[in-house]
């Protein structure tokens, strides 16, 4: 079985292949791609605390769990990951989780991609606790920001 450099080794081949084939630019990062998989969505934290699960699971039981918000935490708690670091995942996680059962209740059927505007973008933006008379675009801005910090850990943690 590979050691810890291998397994990070690989883990960064595997993102910056991902960045590479993506053609995108990662700071304007579009929100019309899906939410699993935008940068700094779903994909990133899980694979994210997956390879630090890979690696570390078998000196840190905390980490044998199903649930990606108990792992970040556990990472947290033995140093895997700093404490702010994994706060930024677990926001950005927490967010896409949310904006994407939010986009299934507002259309009545599972969507993956954050409208960039119009009633429903509005609606998204209500039902996530943003007032009526505040700008829908707002939640988009947010989306990015977060999803961006959470880019940048992944990054820093892989050396992508």
């Amino acid at each position: 079985m590979g050691g810890e450099k291998e397994t990070t080794a690989v883990a960064r081949v595997l993102v910056t292949e991902k960045i590479a084939q993506s053609g995108l630019d990662l700071l304007a990062a579009d929100i019309a791609e899906p939410l699993a998989q935008v940068y700094g969505g779903l994909a990133d934290v899980e694979w994210t605390i997956q390879l630090l699960q890979l690696q570390h699971a078998h000196q840190i039981p905390a980490l044998r769990t199903p649930s990606t918000t108990t792992a970040l935490q556990a990472a947290a708690d033995a140093g895997l990951l700093a404490a702010a670091d994994a706060e930024v995942l677990l926001a950005a996680w927490k967010l896409v989780t949310k904006t994407r059962n939010v986009l299934t209740l507002v259309r009545g059927k599972q969507v993956d991609q954050l409208p960039t505007s119009g009633r429903e973008l509005a609606a998204v933006a209500r039902a996530l606790g943003h007032s009526a008379d505040s700008d829908p675009g707002e939640v988009v801005d947010e989306y990015r920001r977060t999803t961006r910090r959470a880019r940048a850990v992944v990054e820093r943690s892989f050396g992508a």
